[in-house]
């Protein structure tokens, strides 16, 4: 056999191992892609998707917390807005009511009235049993008023501490001044307190049933059972307070009912405070 009839033997066996091979490499490329798709789905989940969930739900954890903070915020809000109303407002309102009429005693010339041998001017319809009584009623429902907040007093009254601070501060300078002995202004004459537990008891004199639990009793009830032994012995240091007062050399007392006054102009400026920041 001759070269050339050797060369052409080799080139005729290799064309045919390239036929052969080309079929099995077009059958095993998708066999091989069909074997690596879980691998390939597994590294995508590993590495592109699985980040990709992890940041939408941090997201959406975000979003939820910070909703949930705004809605919490917003039921806390309306929480101290109700109960601020429903507590500060009766005091403010007693304490204005008996401010003003400390206020027509030491000021405004009534005081005689509560003298029981007063006697009325024709022209003037003021009698003694209305002044003395309305007088301790206004006293005794404030104490309840009081009494009461102390009683339902909870942390959710106030927008913060300071709040709280701000004007348990003023109530507590109210009953100081009505209660503290020896007094700063005392000279040595006639005086007379209502010490702190005796505040409390009157007040609590004062409570009667209502439809949203105890409040304080009217003055048309208070009038009426004014004669009954249990109001004549707690109203007694009230009573002693009041008895005679006028404005004379050693009777401490009017100096006593002027600081209450002042106490409690100060005390319904930090009442109007709480109910102007609940306002909005």
């Amino acid at each position: 056999m001759s070269a050339v009839d050797l060369v052409r033997v080799g080139s005729e066996l290799l064309a045919a191992e390239e036929s052969q091979t080309t079929p099995l490499i077009t059958l095993g490329l998708p066999l091989l892609a069909v074997a690596l798709s879980p691998l390939t789905a597994w590294l995508t989940f590993e590495f592109v998707r699985k980040r990709e969930l992890a940041e939408t739900m941090r997201h959406e954890l975000t979003r939820d917390t910070e909703l949930a903070t705004q809605a919490e915020a917003r039921s806390r809000r309306e929480t101290v807005r109700r109960e601020t109303l429903k507590w500060t407002t009766p005091i403010l309102m007693s304490t204005d009511e008996l401010n003003s009429r400390l206020g027509n005693l030491l000021e405004g010339g009534a005081y005689p009235a509560l003298d029981a041998n007063w006697r009325r001017p024709e022209a003037w319809s003021m009698s003694h049993g209305y002044l003395y009584s309305s007088t301790l009623y206004l006293f005794s429902a404030y104490f309840s008023y009081v009494e009461l907040l102390r009683r339902s007093l909870n942390f959710e009254l106030f927008r913060s501490q300071e709040d709280k601070n701000l004007l348990f501060h003023g109530l507590d300078a109210v009953a100081s001044t009505l209660a503290s002995y020896p007094a700063p202004w005392s000279s040595g004459g006639r005086d007379a307190q209502v010490f702190r537990l005796q505040q409390r008891a009157i007040g609590e004199l004062m409570f009667v049933d209502g439809v949203d639990g105890p409040t304080c009793l009217t003055l048309a009830d208070f009038t009426e059972r004014l004669a009954e032994d249990r109001f004549l012995r707690q109203l007694a240091p009230l009573r002693e307070l009041i008895d005679g007062l006028a404005p004379v050399q050693g009777d401490c007392r009017w100096q006593r009912l002027a600081a209450t006054r002042q106490a409690l102009t100060a005390l319904s400026g930090t009442c109007r405070q709480l109910l102007a920041a609940v306002a909005d």
